[in-house]
């Protein structure tokens, strides 16, 4: 086939020599920040309202939902088989033979996991607020760096299976290979301190998670004996909880982050976090002065910041090479994105 022709003749052409693979990748160096105007799209403000859209949702969804039924279930009944899949039923059992009601368990644990969430994003528009009466930039950006692109992704996804998402292997490991990085720059009882509170920590998102896991789980399995539209819709509920479980977002951003910062061997130190934490804050600097540029500059701001994703910033961290004119004649081919196969053309 011809797409089949076309890759044994890119084969051929880098097997041979010594093949220029990455020849025409170049690292912004002034951090792409001369090209973040390039993110002021339209549709950015698209995203940002289903962004918003979905923060309404899910807050609706947790309140409302949870509150219902703590107005609405008996909270404690006595000792029954369809409640010891429960840890803390167990817990519980042990004592007396009172037990909590699965859903009340799930509903005050999401309703405290909301609390939490709702305190630390107080927490940082506090912080933002002193940092602008004080005159310190840094901290002022910082913080609403963490507020757009930490809690509020947080409140717009937060349920209780998501705390399976940091014991999820593909998020556990990496993390836990950071962890031992930045604990060997430390004293051993530093070392042994931070270690054993990340374990501490997973181990209980994992023990809450599972837990949570379970009771929707049997929720879900007992509305399929319902009639089919509420059967259906139960179940693509349940299975969207479980999608969301893993954040790709965040994720892809990390793992840009470790790529750029982290150096070759993909570890970031106390230091490299803190070049990562400012050139964020910065990025969050440079958006806010070309937003105010424009008509209606804290909507533009608002739709960038929340619109940001992996791809805006390799778009901001990677150039392509400059061509001679005679090179690429074509507006076109100038405009082609950057890859290993880019000098083709020359």
């Amino acid at each position: 086939s011809e797409a089949g022709n076309d890759e044994t003749a890119v084969w051929k052409k880098y097997d041979e020599g010594n093949p220029r693979w990455f020849s025409d990748l170049k690292i912004a160096h002034d951090g792409g920040f001369g090209e973040v105007e390039a993110l002021f799209t339209m549709d950015r403000f698209f995203w940002a309202s289903f962004a918003i859209v979905s923060l309404g949702m899910n807050l609706y969804f947790l309140c409302g939902v949870n509150i219902q039924v703590l107005a609405k279930e008996e909270w404690v009944v006595d000792t029954t088989d369809k409640q010891n899949h429960i840890i803390l039923n167990r817990i519980i059992g042990l004592f007396t033979h009172k037990q909590i009601v699965p859903v009340v368990y799930l509903a005050f644990l999401e309703l405290g996991l909301l609390l939490v969430l709702l305190g630390r994003t107080t927490i940082l528009i506090v912080a933002i607020l002193l940092a602008i009466q004080r005159g310190q930039p840094s901290r002022l950006w910082r913080a609403t760096i963490r507020l757009f692109w930490g809690r509020l992704p947080d409140l717009m996804t937060m349920s209780s299976m998501r705390l399976l998402n940091y014991v999820t292997p593909s998020i556990f490991i990496p993390a836990l290979s950071q962890e031992l990085s930045r604990a060997r720059q430390h004293p051993w009882l530093a070392r042994v301190m931070s270690m054993s509170g990340f374990l501490l920590v997973r181990v209980i998102y994992g023990i809450i998670g599972f837990e949570a896991f379970m009771i929707k789980f049997k929720e879900a399995s007992i509305c399929l004996n319902e009639s089919s539209l509420e059967a259906y819709i139960c179940s693509l509920a349940f299975l969207n909880q479980m999608l969301g479980i893993v954040q790709i977002n965040p994720l892809l951003q990390t793992r840009m982050f470790r790529y750029l910062f982290g150096g070759e061997d993909g570890m970031r130190s106390d230091r490299e976090l803190r070049v990562q934490h400012v050139w964020c804050a910065m990025l969050g600097r440079k958006i806010w002065q070309i937003s105010k540029t424009r008509t209606g500059g804290h909507m533009w701001f608002v739709s960038v910041m929340l619109a940001y994703t992996d791809v805006d910033f390799q778009r901001l961290t990677l150039n392509e090479r400059q061509f001679h004119k005679d090179q690429l004649p074509s507006p076109r081919i100038r405009k082609k994105k950057n890859n290993i196969l880019h000098h083709e053309h020359d």
